[in-house]
């Protein structure tokens, strides 16, 4: 009879044990795949990047698709002159005095925006550009 209740004994042991093993490993494969994605997404931090000069001479946005001079007013096709202000002043045709000048509006579609003439030549495939900044002008000596 000793022999059988020591049987049961460890058998109730080994049940025990095999049930927490089994417990641990449920735990962990339920929680390893949110190890694993917490460590991919501290793998994407941030790391710093060089910073971009600003450009030093005008930067070409676009270039004009349609002029309606009778409503004073031109198209162009631009990704990058969406993100610019209304008010805009930017140049088309060329970068030198006899550009033509535009003051960007408030009218836009992607990948299309508006601006009204505000003198100067303007004609069909032109190229827009939004002028330098004042402040980075080169000095000359």
């Amino acid at each position: 009879m000793v022999r059988g209740a020591s049987l049961g004994v460890n058998k109730s042991i080994g049940s025990a044990q095999g049930w927490v093993q089994s417990r641990t490993m449920r735990l962990g494969v339920r929680f390893f795949p949110l190890l694993l994605c917490a460590l991919a997404i501290g793998g994407c931090a941030r790391r710093d990047r060089p910073v971009q000069a600003a450009p030093v001479g005008p930067e070409e946005i676009g270039r004009v698709v349609a002029v309606h001079r009778e409503l004073g007013f031109v198209l162009i096709e631009s990704q990058r002159a969406v993100r610019l202000q209304p008010g805009t002043e930017l140049l088309a045709g060329g970068t030198d005095s006899e550009a033509g000048r535009l003051r960007l509006s408030g009218e836009r579609r992607r990948p299309y925006v508006t601006a009204d003439l505000a003198g100067g030549p303007v004609a069909e495939g032109d190229r827009v550009y939004l002028p330098a900044p004042a402040d980075s002008a080169v000095p000359t000596e």
